[in-house]
């Protein structure tokens, strides 16, 4: 912020400065404690405050105003009713003292008077000063006053003199004139003397005490608290901070003269985050409106506060108006906005798609229109993503408190259009947010901001080129929901608009679900605010909600809520909690698929809301939310934290009612308003200490000393920036870490959104406060919490019909409210009984009383009624809907079941009970299940069978409860082979009292053994032949083969096998597993034979068993074999030797005595068919062999080895034999060997360089080449050694002389023969010339040191030279003249650019460093390297910019490693004027700027007829270089003639055309003239308007109620209804209005058959602007409409007009029908007809539909029934018309015969009841009457997903129900009573899904049904 006061240093001391800044501050608190907040009376027409036009001091109250300002040079008192003012050098410097006062309008009596007397003659002088600090120096006016000791009245009149010439010229408003500046000698001599003045007035009328006569309180910001004020009944706390010693504190008036409360500060507790220690001043208690201050001994007072129950009016409505002071696109008015009017700015219709937004449809650099929105915070940028929470906030304000904003007016250009003002503002904002979505996919792109952050300039002076960027997942979820919540609140008022935002919301949800995971950051080259955000679920999930709010489409809610999901404070990051807001708020229009979650839904809202609460309540020092989620709330924005932890805190109280919701709420906005560590009011222009440097470009650029109100500023943050410096920080504790300061953008910045929730919290309060100022009702039964009219209904649970239920339920009445809750009665509809309200009525605040509800259900289901609650609660008649379901009589049901399969009596098919050898009891027993599936015991007198079935007893018990079971077996016992069949009867208290359980079992013969031999897959009969072939063995030798024999049982008795006997040389084992074998199973034995013979040996297996074959004989055979031997093969490799080989195996070479080669392997193989044994493998002298392996036993077919290792003893051949012992039938085997031996290897040592060998002492020596003295890097030399023996050298050292450097012996110091290594030589010469050295080798060669001689030749050390030039021009360092570099127009750059050459000319590699220039002339980078080689050359461009006309010089300076490190090359270019057109436009002697306002004024024309004569416009070209003119085109309505002389306009020249207008419309015909040139301003638009009048002619408008109408208009006016052939009563009055400029004569007017008209009153004709009525009596011929048209014939345009009209005709007010399905029934006409009913039972519930066929709404009263029927129903009351509601029938007859009956419906179509005639038959029961059956009981739906319902037919004695899993298990058992037709809900609960039992039992029988759960 710039010093405002800055104009006065110039004739005003140090001291008059303090005092400009205590004007300052002591306005804000006049404003503050008035009301009159001036920097918002001029522009929020809301608040009504005329400015005055006068004030003056008559100084009466003898107490000195503060209004008053003196200093050293000026003394002042008021004493005796006067104002003395002793004067010590006054004047001397233009010192001065003043008087401030409110704002008053002196414009129309510019005078001031007063009364002067003086010690001393003075001249006086005034200066008048406005609300801009604008004083009227200009022309000065002075008054010469003499000594005298008597008053002179003395008049200064300022008529003409409202201007200021220092410290610049401006003009004074005198319409705000704040206060007076009083100068005794101004500007010459001081004065010294005593002054009086006395009865001082300013303009006309006002204050006579100098507008106020308190002087402000010293205020200690050490008492923290809302600087705004309090609600009367609400909480009041203040914090003190710094531990005052002080026990009490005081509430006191303004002038201290009163105490009107005393508190007790709380304990001490210290404040963390601000590391205070604080105690609270809780004045709750305190209940008084007013203004007061807080009195703290020792401490000192508070800034002053209001008490009131409007207290937030005006911040409320000052936040929510600065948003209009920040739109775009658009000029702010001082009609609505006072002094913080200013131009328009960022037009955005020519915005170009940046690289990062581009798409096919959109490539990069697209220009698009973009206008509107609101700038984001203190730049002028608008991002989607914060604008979406900011507009949403906004939105859901209006949602949660529409009522409220329905009637608010803003002052705003659109107030007054039939949209509340919020959503005008809002809709600004949402225009521009729908042009930031690709129209070719609907994703939303990010921002519209420049590259770059502006600079701190005024909208309009920003010129900058603006782009869309980016596209993102964030901004396209959050622009969807946005336009979904938009969607349903523009819906009532602009349909159009409405249902286009959501079509916006749905394609961008569509693009996010394809895209949900594109982060957005900014590209390069983009440094405005990121926004960035990459966990993006949440938005999503935000998208999903509102969609699914605003359609209803379940589809939305799979991506909404998840009770498994994290929500969190909102924020722009954060965003789902705002979607739980949401769904709070619709929860009662949410379909079945959200409202099942509501529950949770509210409490994940209220967990957020209770931790901010007990925060608060019980761990914060300040008692604030602020702090709940520790550092994390002090983050960038922190008060938005804390508003928004409020906004939760207050739909939390909208869904609960709870107050402590609000008192916290209240906390959040005490904090942002003064109850903080920092002592800020943070909103701009409120509060007595409100910030005045908010870091926006806007306050800090428009010159006005306040910065724009209503903002309030970003709070103290966690990451504080040293944006301002470190020291200009107070604290370094979070809490405190803030700075009233333009430069503290991390703490100072404004932003929408947080602005958006201190609306919402404001206007909340406003609204939802005063209802709750007063007792309020809390009506809850355990933790729910109802409102009235509640759905669901209080369910009070469930009892036998005509029983009460038991427990009663307590409902509970609280008062959250403010005052004595009292209730004046409880009334309950029948069947309901209360109990008294205890604690009695009323019920004090915060208490509670209840009382209990006893239910008595008199019909099966649901039994519904309503508590009604009368009190002085804002809803003083409550509504608890309640419900009780009723249940029939018990009865028990028994089901017959065996297995999972139910019976009935009397089944088919019977039970099968299996199958049984005839007359054999033993197999099978079946158990039959009896379960009770009612609700009473089943008692079974007897279970009886029939023959050949024999049953257990009943277990465990003939008496089986409700839901309980007993079985009994059935051991059925078969006659007769095949089909047995018998009954079971059961005789028992079911419905079915004789159960027939038809059962079967089959007969089936006695069973015998058949006995099957089988070997494998063969079977074998007796004395089979051929004989089993059991496979060959070697004779004598029992061990194979072995085979294995089955004897299978296939008969179906037991076969015994007595014994198993083989012939001889066949071998047995025992029969396994047994020898008696079962039917169906077999038993196995082995056979092993042992032949005897070579060839066929044969045999018999003998099997004796009861088969009926007992002796059974089975032949088999076997194949004998000879016995095996072994055979040995000795072979190596491929190669087979016999014994005493020749010529001898050769085992290769070795070194003699060295055994390590070569190794021989020889192999032994048996290729016979029995074991090969060698017992021993032997060599002679010098040969040794390994062991046998794996084994010396060499099995049939396998193989061992060994090895032979041969160490020769001679050079040559060396002979021997290895000897081989075994069983093989050459059992000595000698294998003759030979072995060569060669002498012992040894290593030769060869050294070489490249090719060329060296021998020890080598001469001449090996030159190394050149290198630079003292420098090791070149030459390297790499010598090799190579090893030219047969054995290893081995390297031992490697040692040289000074000046030469070895590297390693690589890749060995020991080297394989044949093989080589190699080390590098690098010499440091230390002489220039030859340096010699040896380099020395040891080793094991036979020349053990080897010396070799090296040499190498020193140079000296090269250094770099650098040559620099430009052409052919070689510089040196600072040269004179300077290289000249062109000239070029100043700040346009010379070209072509200049090259310098840097070329290196010495003898080493030239490094320039770097390269620098001053401001103007830009360098290349220096090409192609910075690193220049010897001889080589690299180049840069010198770019000059010169920024003065003439010469620009400067300096390059080059820094290298040559000689000269930094060489200056001198520079210079020469500047040339901007080559520029600049257009004039002018018309007349008027200059006019593009866009202008006022637009010229071409005259009046009627309309269609050109003004004459055509205007002139004159282009002049007041630049110096030609302007071109492109084009001149003219909106419609206009013509413009050609331009003249040129279109190419001279410097200095002017060219002229014409423009001639044609009005089209009555009134102003505004256009456009749009001049396209090669001017700065391109398109320059110049704003035209011309007056069309229109011809006389009268103008005819009809209207009836507020609507006008067209001729044949349509629809038809609606006059009402009426009964046929009876008029509708009142007539409808039609108005003809003459709208027209001509008088208007009605010729004729004539209405259809059945409609009559009055005469037209006044007569016609009707004067201009005059209207007359006339009325229309419809009376309907007809039932239904009745149309007809009145024709009006005139002298208006419209001769004949036609007014449609219609009309209702109702056989009858009110009329009702009763429909049974498609059959109408007539009152008191025919019967409905029951079916036949048994007596004592009850017919099927038959549905019948009452529908209002009247047109006035139907009143039906209790129905009287008369007869044997029930009624159930009607569902509903009372009817709208044409609407229905729905009853049950039953017919229950307890005598025989043709009954009749009748239901009788009471209403208020008449005296007399609707009659619904009866008619039913009943009839004997045959059979067993009144037995529960199967038949009776109904499930539906079944299967379920675990909800159903069963319904029982008849009527049944204490019906129990129990419900059975699949395994048997009851899960569910309920006693139902007695019940009679009745229904009642089943519900499985979170059992798994599958297939459970329902038993019912009762007196009358037990049934079981089956119920599927899905």
């Amino acid at each position: 912020m710039k010093n405002v006061f800055a104009p006065f240093i110039q004739y005003s001391s140090a001291i008059e400065i303090t005092h400009m800044y205590k004007k300052v501050f002591h306005s804000l608190l006049k404003a503050f404690i008035s009301k009159a907040i001036i920097l918002f009376v001029l522009f929020i027409a809301i608040i009504s405050v005329h400015a005055q036009t006068g004030v003056g001091d008559n100084f009466n109250q003898n107490k000195l105003s503060c209004k008053w300002i003196g200093n050293s040079n000026y003394g002042l008192t008021n004493t005796n009713s006067e104002l003395k003012v002793v004067a010590t050098n006054a004047g001397s410097g233009y010192n001065n003292f003043e008087l401030d006062f409110s704002s008053i309008n002196v414009s129309t009596n510019p005078i001031v008077s007063v009364k002067i007397k003086s010690t001393n003659a003075f001249t006086m002088r005034i200066d008048l000063v406005d609300i801009n600090g604008k004083f009227t120096n200009s022309a000065p006016v002075t008054k010469a006053v003499s000594n005298s000791g008597a008053y002179t009245i003395f008049t200064f009149d300022f008529t003409g003199k409202f201007s200021q010439s220092s410290p610049s010229n401006s003009t004074v408003d005198a319409t705000k004139i704040t206060g007076l500046t009083l100068f005794f000698n101004a500007g010459g001599s001081g004065y010294n003397g005593t002054v009086y003045m006395d009865d001082l007035q300013i303009g006309t009328g006002g204050a006579t005490d100098g507008g106020g006569s308190l002087c402000p309180l010293p205020i200690n910001y050490a008492i923290r608290l809302n600087q705004i004020g309090f609600y009367t009944d609400l909480e009041k706390i203040a914090i003190v901070a710094g531990n005052p010693a002080a026990g009490s504190f005081f509430v006191k008036s303004l002038d201290l003269a009163t105490t009107y409360f005393t508190g007790t500060l709380g304990a001490t507790a210290t404040w963390s985050f601000s590391n205070e220690q604080v105690r609270a001043a809780d004045f709750s208690n305190f209940k008084t409106p007013g203004t007061y201050v807080l009195d703290v001994p020792g401490v000192g007072y508070s800034p002053p506060f209001k008490i009131d129950d409007d207290v937030f009016n005006v911040l409320s409505k000052t936040v929510l108006k600065g948003f209009y002071l920040k739109r775009a696109s658009t000029p702010i008015t001082a009609q609505y906005a006072g002094i913080y009017a200013r131009a328009a700015g960022h037009p955005d219709n020519a915005v170009k798609i940046h690289a990062s937004a581009a798409s096919p449809g959109r490539p990069e650099g697209t220009v698009v229109s973009s206008p509107k929105g609101w700038y984001d915070a203190g730049d002028y940028g608008c991002y989607v993503v914060n604008s979406g929470i900011a507009t949403f906030t906004l939105l859901s304000s209006y949602e949660h408190f529409k009522s409220y904003y329905d009637t608010l007016a803003l002052n705003i250009p659109e107030s007054g259009n039939g949209t509340p003002d919020i959503l005008n503002e809002i809709k600004w904002n949402l225009d521009w947010m729908l042009t930031m979505q690709d129209p070719y996919d609907g994703g939303v792109y990010h921002k519209k901001t420049t590259a770059n952050f502006d600079g701190f300039e005024m909208p309009s002076a920003d010129q900058a080129q603006r782009f869309l960027i980016g596209k993102g997942s964030a901004a396209t979820f959050d622009f969807a929901a946005v336009m979904a919540v938009a969607y349903r609140t523009f819906l009532p008022y602009n349909p159009t608009y409405a249902n286009a935002c959501l079509a916006a919301a749905k394609s961008a949800y569509i693009w996010g679900i394809a895209n949900p995971n594109v982060a957005f950051s900014n590209p390069g080259g983009v440094s405005t605010g990121e926004y960035g955000d990459a966990t993006l679920g949440d938005e999503k999930e935000w998208a999903a909600t509102e969609l699914y709010i605003s359609t209803k489409d379940n589809a939305y809610y799979v991506n909404s809520f998840k009770n498994a999901n994290t929500y969190n404070i909102p924020a722009w990051p954060e965003v789902n909690t705002l979607g739980l807001m949401s769904l709070v708020h619709h929860r009662a229009n949410l379909t079945a698929v959200g409202f099942s979650d509501t529950t949770a839904i509210k409490n994940k809202l209220f967990a957020i809301a209770n931790q901010v609460r007990t925060h608060k309540t019980t761990a914060s020092a300040y008692k604030t939310g602020m702090g709940t989620f520790g550092n994390g709330d002090f983050v960038w924005g922190s008060n938005s934290s804390a508003l928004n932890e409020s906004m939760i805190c207050m739909a939390s109280y909208l869904a609960t009612n709870d107050i402590t919701y609000i008192n916290t709420a209240i906390s959040g906005l005490d904090y942002v308003l003064g109850r903080n560590a920092t002592t800020y009011c943070f909103v701009s222009g409120l509060g007595s200490k409100p910030v005045m440097n908010p870091h926006d470009r806007i306050s800090s650029s428009d010159g006005i000393v306040a910065p724009v109100p209503g903002w309030i500023a970003g709070g103290p943050n966690k990451a504080a920036l040293g944006d301002c410096g470190s020291s200009a920080y107070p604290s370094t504790y979070i809490a405190a870490s803030f700075v009233d300061s333009e430069c503290s953008y991390s703490t100072n910045e404004i932003a929408i959104n947080w602005n958006a929730p201190l609306v919402f919290v404001g206007i909340g309060l406003q609204k939802i406060v005063a209802p709750i100022i007063g007792p309020a009702m809390l009506v809850s039964q355990g933790a729910t919490n109802y409102i009235t009219n509640n759905t669901p209904e209080v369910d009070l649970g469930t009892a036998i019909i005509n029983t009460a239920v038991s427990p009663a339920t307590t409902i509970t009445i609280k008062n959250t409210g403010t005052a004595l809750l009292s209730v004046s009665s409880i009334t309950t509809s029948a069947g309901f009984v209360l109990s008294a309200l205890s604690p009695a009525s009323p019920i004090a605040i915060g208490a509670s009383s209840t009382f209990t509800i006893t239910a008595t259900p008199t019909i099966v289901g649901a039994n519904t009624g309503t508590i009604t609650i009368n009190s002085n609660d804002a809803t003083s008649i409550f509504k608890l809907n309640v419900t009780v379901t009723g249940t029939p009589v018990p009865k028990p049901v028994m089901l017959v079941s065996q297995g999972a399969t139910n019976y009935t009596t009397n089944n088919t098919p019977a039970l099968n009970l299996g199958t049984a050898i005839i007359n054999n009891t033993a197999t099978p027993t079946t158990t039959i299940t009896i379960k009770n599936t009612g609700d009473a015991a089943l008692v079974v007198s007897s279970v009886i069978s029939s023959a050949g079935f024999v049953l257990s007893a009943l277990s465990p018990s003939s008496t089986i409860a409700a839901g309980a079971s007993s079985t009994f077996t059935i051991t059925a016992t078969p006659a007769l082979v095949g089909a047995n069949a018998g009954t079971i009867t059961i005789n028992s208290n079911d419905a079915t009292p004789i159960f027939k359980l038809n059962v079967t079992v089959t007969g089936t013969p006695v069973p015998k053994p058949v006995m099957l031999v089988s070997q494998g897959a063969t079977n074998y009969t007796t004395n089979n032949s051929p004989a089993l072939n059991l496979g060959t063995a070697i004779i004598t030798n029992a061990a194979t083969p072995t085979t294995t024999i089955t004897i299978k049982n296939t008969g179906d008795a037991a076969l015994v096998v007595s014994s198993v006997t083989p012939s001889a040389g066949f071998v047995l084992s025992a029969l396994s597993p047994s020898s008696t074998i079962a039917a169906g199973a077999s038993s196995t034995f082995t056979i092993t034979a042992t032949p005897a013979l070579v060839g066929a040996n044969a045999g018999t297996i003998t099997i004796n068993s009861n088969d009926a074959t007992p002796i059974f004989k089975l032949n088999v055979t076997v194949t004998g074999t000879p016995v095996p031997k072994p055979v040995m093969l000795v072979s190596q490799g491929a190669t087979n030797y016999t014994t005493n080989n020749s010529p001898a195996l050769n085992l290769g070479t070795a070194i003699i005595t060295n055994a390590a080669t070569p190794i021989t392997t020889i192999t032994i193989k048996n290729t016979g068919d029995a074991a090969l044994v060698v017992s021993s493998v032997i060599s002679s002298a010098g040969f040794v062999l390994s062991a046998l392996s794996p084994s010396s036993t060499i099995a049939a077919g396998a193989s061992s080895t060994f090895t032979i290792t041969a160490t020769p003893a001679l050079v040559g051949a060396n002979a021997g034999t290895i000897t081989i012992n075994s069983n093989d039938a050459t059992p000595i085997f000698k294998l003759n060997v030979t072995v060569t031996g060669t002498p012992v290897p040894k290593p030769v040592m060869l050294v070489s360089q490249g090719a060329t060998n060296y021998t020890t002492n080598n001469s001449p020596a090996l030159n190394l080449g050149t290198a630079i003295i003292t420098n090791a890097a070149t030459p390297t030399t790499t010598i090799t050694i190579k090893n030219t023996g047969d054995a290893a050298l081995a390297v031992s050292s490697i040692t040289t002389s000074t000046g030469f450097v070895l590297s390693t012996l690589s890749p060995s110091n020991t080297i394989a023969a044949g093989a080589s290594s190699t080390f590098t030589i690098t010499a440091t010469p230390t002489l220039v010339g030859a340096n010699a050295g040896i380099i020395t080798i040891n080793s094991n060669d036979a020349t053990s040191v080897y010396k070799l001689n090296v040499t190498v030749t020193g140079t000296p050390v090269p250094k770099p030279v650098m040559q620099v030039s430009q052409g052919a021009t070689n510089y040196s360092t600072n040269n004179s003249p300077a290289v000249d570099l062109g000239a070029s127009v100043i700040n346009t750059a010379v070209s072509p650019s200049k090259t310098i050459t840097i070329k290196n000319t010495g003898t080493a590699v030239l490094t320039v460093s770097s390269i620098t220039s001053s401001t103007g002339f830009v360098l290349s980078t220096l090409s192609p390297s910075n690193t220049i080689a010897i001889g080589a050359s690299s180049t840069f461009t010198i770019t000059a910019t010169p920024a003065l006309v003439g010469a620009n010089a400067s300096t390059i300076t080059i820094n290298s490693n040559d000689a000269t490190s930094a060489f200056k090359l001198n520079v210079t270019v020469a500047g040339t004027p901007v080559l520029k057109p600049v257009m004039q436009v002018s018309q007349g002697a008027t200059n006019y700027p593009t866009n202008n306002n006022p637009a010229i004024d071409l005259g009046t024309a009627i309309v269609g007829n050109a003004v004459s004569p055509a205007k002139t416009i004159t282009i002049k070209n007041t630049g110096n270089t030609a302007l071109i003119v492109s084009s001149i085109t003219t909106t419609t309505g206009f013509v413009l003639s050609g331009l003249n002389p040129s279109t190419t306009i001279a410097a200095g020249a002017s060219s002229t055309f014409t423009i001639s207008a044609t009005p089209a419309l009555v009134g102003a015909n505004i256009g456009t003239i749009t001049i396209n040139s090669n001017d700065a301003t391109p398109i320059f638009n110049l704003n035209v308007t011309v007056t069309g009048t229109p011809d006389l002619k009268p103008v005819m408008q009809v209207s009836q109620g507020g609507t006008n109408y067209t001729t044949n208009n349509s629809p038809a006016i609606d006059l009402g209804t009426a009964t046929i052939n009876t008029s509708v009563n009142p007539a409808t009055s039609i108005t003809i209005k003459n709208t027209g400029n001509a008088v208007l004569t009605i010729l004729s007017m004539s209405p259809s058959a059945g409609f009559v008209l009055s005469t037209l009153s006044p007569v016609s004709p009707i004067a201009i602007g005059a209207s007359s009525t006339f009325t229309i009596t419809a009376t309907p011929t007809l039932v239904g409409a009745n149309t007809g048209t009145i024709t009006i014939t005139s002298n208006a345009a419209t001769a004949v007009f036609k007014l449609n009209v219609t009309v209702s005709g109702n056989s009858d007010l009110t009329s009702m029908t009763i429909n049974q399905g498609s059959d109408p029934y007539l009152n008191n006409g025919n019967a409905y007809v029951f079916p036949p009913t048994i007596q004592g039972g009850q017919s099927a519930s038959s549905s019948f539909t009452i529908t209002n066929t009247g047109s006035q709404v139907l009143n039906l009263g209790i129905p009287v029934v008369t007869g044997p029927y029930q009624i159930s129903g009607p569902i509903s009351n009372v009817l709208a018309p044409g609407a229905t509601t729905t009853f049950l029938l039953i017919f229950q007859p307890t005598t025989t015969g043709s009954l009749g009956g009748k239901i009788e419906f009471p209403s208020n179509i008449s005296a007399s009841s609707f009659v619904l005639n009866l008619s039913g038959t009943a009839t004997l029961a045959t059979g067993v009457a009144g037995k529960l059956s199967s038949d009776a009981i109904s499930i539906h739906p079944n299967p379920s997903n675990g909800q159903t319902s069963v319904q029982l037919d008849g009527v049944y004695t204490n019906v129990s129900i129990h419900v059975y899993n699949a395994l048997g298990q009851q899960i569910i058992s309920n006693e139902k009573g007695d019940l009679n037709n009745a229904s009642f809900p089943l519900s499985l609960g979170d059992n798994a899904s599958g297939i459970y039992f329902i038993e019912i039992i009762s007196e009358e029988g037990t049934c079981l049904k089956r119920l599927i759960k899905e």
